[in-house]
């Protein structure tokens, strides 16, 4: 005789996805969404908090000795073990939209959360909210798991694809310790993202596809509803697009060569288009919540869903 739970997870598709790494123990969900440790949660956050390039809030590249090399150097890629199963009922099991749900929750936590057998190729924070400007308890959480799957479902492959690329970016643009570098890349995100907003409204495509760079930001934020930084400077983002245009078009950086000036012009795009990027990622999810009205404070913000 079946078990009569058995019996019932077998009459409703479940769809099972391993993630990590989370070192925090903890589980919760409803009717649609569970997460919950594995089984060998207590072995894999021992397992990382062991390691000799766990940081206070970063866990580096492991140094492994390079043969071509003779010399000790950070390895190009490594895997963190599995620590969660995130599933999803109702649903058979899809590897890429399992990947875009752990990518999401690792947005709303301000982790770089990968599925089982991905592995970073950079620096990866281990302490949550390192790489979001909001805080999101478990409500928030699951709303937000809802509005991805939503739009995951409703649209098609190549804006599914902007739309991953985007977050994934989003979070990984900050595992680069350059000024430069990190304002490039999440330049590239935000480019993303109007490129995703032109394909998912077509009125706003049509209206607004031919913009040059400095108008971008602005028709954005009218889209997605939040007020574009006052450090991207006024009208058509002057001071934005004119560091963007010297970077890109001239590799100079703060009025020098790429690598020989930082300041805090440049200190202060990067942590606006940040901040931004993550109102314009809950923008085209459609989650509504007072932090896309912000403009950037410093502190980090509720997300205050509504």
């Amino acid at each position: 005789m079946v078990h009569s739970d058995a019996a019932e997870e077998a009459s409703v598709r479940l769809a099972r996805y391993l993630f990590g790494w989370w070192d925090r123990n903890t589980e919760f969900g409803d009717e649609l969404f569970e997460i919950r440790p594995v089984q060998r949660f207590t072995q894999a956050v021992d397992e990382v908090r062991r390691a000799g390039s766990l940081g206070p809030e970063w866990f580096h590249p492991p140094v492994e000795h390079s043969s071509t090399e003779g010399v000790d150097l950070p390895c190009e890629r490594f895997a963190l073990p599995v620590t969660h199963c995130l599933t999803v009922t109702g649903h058979a099991y899809d590897a890429d939209q399992g990947d875009f749900l752990v990518l999401v929750l690792g947005f709303c936590l301000g982790l770089k959360l990968t599925p089982q057998g991905t592995g970073h190729l950079m620096a990866t924070p281990w302490k949550e909210r390192t790489l979001s400007p909001f805080y999101a308890d478990k409500r928030d959480i699951l709303v937000v798991l809802r509005h991805a799957l939503n739009f995951w479902l409703s649209q098609p492959p190549e804006v599914r694809s902007l739309a991953f690329s985007a977050i994934h970016w989003h979070l990984t643009a900050h595992s680069y310790r350059q000024q430069h570098d990190r304002f490039a890349w999440q330049y590239t995100v935000m480019d993303n993202i109007y490129r995703l907003a032109c394909l998912t409204d077509p009125a706003f495509g049509s209206l607004n596809n031919r913009n040059p760079h400095g108008r971008r930001p602005g028709v954005l934020g009218q889209k997605y509803g939040s007020p574009m930084p006052t450090a991207f400077g006024a009208g058509d983002a002057t001071v934005l697009s004119g560091l963007r245009n010297e970077l890109i078009h001239e590799a100079r950086w703060c009025g020098g060569p790429i690598g020989y000036s930082v300041s805090t012009t440049g200190h202060d795009l990067v942590h606006a288009l940040q901040y931004y990027n993550a109102q314009l990622i809950l923008g085209f999810l459609d989650v509504r919540c007072r932090f896309r009205q912000m403009s950037d404070p410093m502190q980090l913000q509720a997300l205050d869903i509504y």
